[in-house]
């Protein structure tokens, strides 16, 4: 997978701006610009996404410069509509991941960009070419709840980002680098730990 060379991007204005010239945020693209220079995803989903009457879905993406906050997201977020009443075997998955290539869907922060699958494309790259430089360090994304997906698990994952989830209320999904809400109390406790050792390291 491409490294990410965070000081080549943050060190050249001018390629950033030329480059956003031919690739406008949140418009998909050939796979034209280089995850060496910038930051790119991979977003895939899973076929569960779709069914007999739903040919195609639209998601609404938006990422941010900041990490956010999971609470009140679910992973897995378990049969939204009669909960308890029974889940289909097949539920519909979203995993990011660091890497590419796919069809490129360009991206800066704050403005909304669209991502539309289908049986052929269930799979793309997200650049940020975002004129600060920072990295992204979380994703939202929408979708219409049909319901053809009534009583469906929806679940996340992948190595781009340490926590993921879905909010109840909606379809609302929800990628961060906040760790997931039961993954912050092994991070304390190997927090801890690490402060005891070198305290105890310096009074040897």
């Amino acid at each position: 997978m491409p490294k990410h060379t965070w000081s080549r991007w943050t060190l050249c204005p001018a390629a950033i701006m030329t480059l956003m010239l031919f690739a406008g945020a949140g418009t998909a693209r050939a796979d034209i610009l280089d995850c060496t220079v910038f930051q790119c995803f991979t977003i895939n989903f899973s076929s569960d996404w779709l069914t007999d009457t739903t040919l195609s879905r639209t998601f609404i993406g938006t990422a941010h410069s900041t990490p956010e906050s999971l609470d009140g997201y679910f992973n897995p977020a378990e049969c939204f509509v009669s909960e308890g009443s029974g889940c289909f075997p097949t539920d519909p998955v979203v995993n990011m991941d660091n890497g590419d290539p796919n069809t490129q869907i360009a991206f800066t922060f704050g403005s909304p960009f669209e991502i539309t699958i289908d049986a052929n494309h269930l799979a793309f790259d997200l650049v940020n070419i975002d004129e600060s430089g920072l990295p992204a360090l979380s994703f939202d994304y929408t979708t219409p709840f049909t319901s053809d997906l009534n009583f469906d698990i929806f679940s996340c994952g992948g190595n781009a980002f340490p926590g993921c989830g879905y909010k109840l209320d909606d379809l609302e999904l929800r990628f961060s680098q906040t760790p997931e809400p039961a993954s912050v109390w092994l991070l304390l406790t190997a927090a801890g730990a690490a402060v005891y050792w070198r305290r105890r390291k310096s009074l040897a």
